[in-house]
């Protein structure tokens, strides 16, 4: 299944979990029918080049009417990357939603979620698409979510 055109987020959270702020966003889009929850990590940068990358937990979103659609889509590549935006000793969450409708709601994220954000990606069909596969490999392969320390390519001065 394609999955179109998609976003990827990166929003300011207090700790190595999402606050209930965030999960009532999300679950506002789901139920709305605005987004689709593809992937959601929390990632927390150590050091100019290092961090951790910590797994959400899929049963309690699940609970909470948010299952994800494409667990581990999101890969520590993406997280040591895009975890050069977010201050040191801080943590944010990587959000990975898709868009059901042809184009993205106006109104969606939130006036509570808009604040805290630090960056909005789009993310072209065709890449969203070429990621899948290759998320759906380490699937595949038996990768054990959890927390997992990566360090950046990229490191911020």
């Amino acid at each position: 299944m394609p999955l179109g055109q998609t976003t990827l987020m990166l929003a300011g959270v207090d700790d190595e979990r999402p606050d209930a702020a965030l999960l009532r966003a999300l679950v506002s889009g789901a139920v709305s029918g605005e987004i689709r929850l593809l992937d959601l990590v929390i990632v927390r940068r150590r050091t100019i080049s290092s961090g951790v990358l910590y797994e959400v937990d899929h049963d309690d979103l699940a609970l909470m009417g948010l299952p994800l659609a494409v667990p581990g889509m999101i890969g520590v590549d993406d997280a040591a990357t895009l975890c050069t935006h977010v201050s040191i000793g801080a943590a944010a969450a990587l959000i990975l939603v898709g868009h059901p409708a042809v184009a993205q709601p106006a109104d969606w994220p939130p006036t509570a979620l808009r604040a805290r954000l630090i960056g909005v990606w789009p993310v072209p069909a065709s890449a969203a698409d070429l990621v899948l596969e290759a998320a759906r490999a380490r699937a595949v392969s038996g990768a054990v979510p959890g927390r997992r320390a990566f360090r950046s390519r990229r490191p911020v001065a």
